[in-house]
């Protein structure tokens, strides 16, 4: 059952197109990972779908049979489309529950009771392994570590989709396993369906079901990862021959 589907969504920038005339579906339950080449249109794409940025044409981003297009972000994310962005997005002068919970209370179209919205966010911020931290000082916190905590926020609204700019970019291989394994319980235990921009290729290989590779703004491939990693558009667009070698 589809989830998400884009029909002809276009971005231009001072006449130049970032994303051009790009149409997909996305099947309930999937992590679906975009990918390309810096400068490909990937994060432009994935913001047009949240709300941050407003398409140059459209016709149409359906969300569960609700077109996104032109919708406020707020209102997409009380759609149920949560969003994380590659730099983190939290308040340096609350503590690390305190940031989780506001997503329980502004984000869903029921705003809850504080009580109700802290308890929401220890239950994320134990599933990403960040309850032993709830009383820190955001500011204690490092880059893998804030990550998870706009993660946690995130879900804290209980998404039922949920958009990932390159949220494992710099992080070291221990950090990184360790999100890889946090995505992978978003999808199976919570159901959550995950739509991804990622340049790490150890991660879309472990996690991706289906890829959505993206050149100068338009669809270059896009299938299973086993297959499209070794097509040879791909390889010479974005992978180089050795990385499809090793992977």
């Amino acid at each position: 059952m589809t989830i998400l589907t884009l029909r002809g969504v276009g971005k231009r920038f001072g006449g130049l197109p970032a994303v051009d005339d790009v149409s997909f579906e996305v099947a309930r339950g999937q992590v679906f990972a975009i990918i390309g080449p810096n400068g490909a249109g990937k994060s432009t794409l994935l913001r047009m779908i949240s709300g941050l940025t407003t398409p140059s044409t459209s016709e149409g981003i359906w969300f569960e049979g609700t077109d996104l297009t032109g919708q406020r972000p707020h209102r997409i994310r009380h759609l149920g489309v949560g969003t994380v962005l590659q730099t983190p997005r939290v308040f340096s002068s609350m503590t690390v529950l305190e940031n989780a919970a506001l997503g329980g209370i502004f984000g869903s179209a029921r705003r809850r009771a504080q009580t109700e919205a802290r308890a929401s966010a220890m239950e994320q911020l134990a599933l990403l392994d960040l309850a032993d931290k709830a009383s820190w000082d955001v500011d204690a916190l490092n880059l893998h570590h804030k990550r998870l905590l706009d993660l946690a926020r995130a879900l804290a609204g209980r998404p039922r989709l949920l958009l990932l700019d390159e949220v494992m970019a710099g992080l070291n291989p221990a950090e990184l396993e360790s999100f890889i394994a946090v995505i992978r319980r978003v999808r199976d235990e919570l159901g959550i369906t995950v739509v991804w921009v990622e340049h790490v290729m150890k991660a879309i290989n472990a996690l991706a079901d289906h890829v959505f590779v993206m050149d100068f703004g338009r669809e270059l491939a896009a299938g299973i990862p086993a297959v499209v990693m070794r097509d040879a558009r791909v390889v010479e667009a974005y992978l180089g021959r050795g990385a499809v070698r090793d992977a």
